[in-house]
């Protein structure tokens, strides 16, 4: 079944947070790093080196290798990578800094032989297929420069606080393969949801089941790395069950039994959603397969509860947003326009034939199933705030009483 544009809004927020992605910005916050250690004395190679010796002076290792000096060459072949690396080790360098110098190099070299920075702009938005593609090209080729200066089993040490949160207690080597299945997945993913016309696959039935199919795929390739105990531990942490928990707890407290409680309904509600096409099908990926907020206002019973559903809904954020410049309106009204606005969309939804290109909404189907929440906006909000409700994306759903 394929959903009309105005439904394609509730899919502005991708169904997984891609792990490629993850990766691109895990690099790119190591490259600033590396930038600002290196420094800006000067746009060629001595301006590098000599930042490097300035931030490194605050350390006795530091500036033991600043004072013995090293020559700063642009490697061009693995060997001179790996011979870099070598030089600023025997100079006293420390090991991070090391990586900081060799990664900003890279990177800035990676990125000028490139196409992402020179991309027209409308190519430039991460979810653009031109630029998703170079974003990919930049990953392997950083990891490339990784393993031919450090070696594949010297990677880069990653963030303590960030590890321990991300990987638990997971062994160095069980990280790796995990990061190389995460981002492998992540590549055929993105190039999975765009289908032969360039729309996304997630407005399909066949494109959401084919995702799906995919996304069981990774997790059992998982699984086969991890014992039983790390898997359950690891999906707790960040599996697309635990993603839209993780992005609705992260403005609030919540207790360990609270976040455990989210995760396993919002790991039910993935399991039980069907396999066949239909309006309960079609449902979840309106929500970008958030729970149901019955079931978290369940286990958050108090304010907490509106922020979890603006962090972990998309629908409800766009919502919530037009709320949010309204002080007239209640975040209970906010949580009843949601409601009115979910109900509306599945109903228009379902009126779609199998196939279908047309806008359902302007369909006699689609506006006769849309009829009764013209009136139903007007009630929950007054004629003024209904009237600028319609003028939203999402609010032009709504035609206005007795015109629909």
């Amino acid at each position: 079944m394929k959903l009309a544009p105005v439904l394609a809004t509730a899919l502005a927020l991708s169904l997984l947070v891609n792990l490629v992605l993850w990766a691109r910005v895990t690099r790119e916050a190591k490259t600033s790093a590396a930038l600002a250690t290196a420094g800006r004395a000067g746009e060629g190679q001595a301006g590098r080196a000599a930042g490097a010796a300035v931030v490194e002076s605050t350390t006795a290792a530091g500036a033991a290798g600043a004072k013995r000096g090293v020559v700063w060459h642009r490697p061009k072949t693995a060997e001179e990578w790996r011979a870099l690396a070598e030089d600023l080790r025997a100079a006293g360098f420390p090991p991070q800094t090391i990586r900081s110098l060799i990664f900003g190099a890279a990177y800035e070299e990676a990125l000028a032989a490139g196409r992402l920075g020179k991309l027209p702009f409308w190519h430039q938005s991460y979810d653009a297929k031109p630029a998703r593609e170079e974003q990919a090209e930049l990953t392997r080729l950083m990891t490339a420069t990784e393993e031919a200066a450090f070696g594949k089993r010297d990677r880069v040490p990653m963030n303590p606080i960030h590890r321990a949160a991300r990987y638990g207690s997971l062994s160095d080597e069980k990280i790796a393969t995990l990061e190389k299945i995460e981002q492998d997945y992540g590549e055929v993913y993105w190039s999975q949801r765009r289908d032969g016309e360039g729309g996304d696959a997630l407005e399909t039935f066949e494109g959401r089941a084919r995702i799906r199919l995919l996304e069981e795929e990774k997790e059992r390739d998982l699984a086969a790395v991890l014992t039983p105990e790390e898997f359950e531990d690891y999906e707790r942490r960040g599996s697309r069950a635990a993603r839209p928990v993780l992005n609705g707890v992260r403005d609030i407290e919540v207790t360990e039994e609270e976040y455990m409680a989210l995760y396993q309904m919002q790991r039910n509600y993935l399991a039980s959603i069907p396999r066949t096409e239909g309006a309960a099908e079609l449902a979840p990926y309106l929500h970008d397969n958030a729970a149901p907020a019955e079931e978290v206002r369940k286990i958050l019973t108090d304010d907490r509860f509106y922020s979890y559903m603006e962090k972990s809904d998309p629908l409800y954020a766009r919502v919530a947003q037009f709320s949010q410049k309204r002080p007239a309106i209640t975040r209970e009204q906010t949580y009843q326009l949601y409601q009115l606005q979910s109900a509306a969309m599945l109903a228009v939804a379902q009126t779609a034939a199998s196939g279908r290109a047309s806008d359902p909404a302007n369909t006699p189907e689609g506006r006769a199933a849309l009829a009764p929440f013209a009136a139903k906006l007007e009630a929950l909000l007054g004629p003024e705030l209904a009237a600028a409700y319609r003028r939203t994306p999402q609010g032009k759903l709504f035609g206005s009483p007795g015109r629909p």
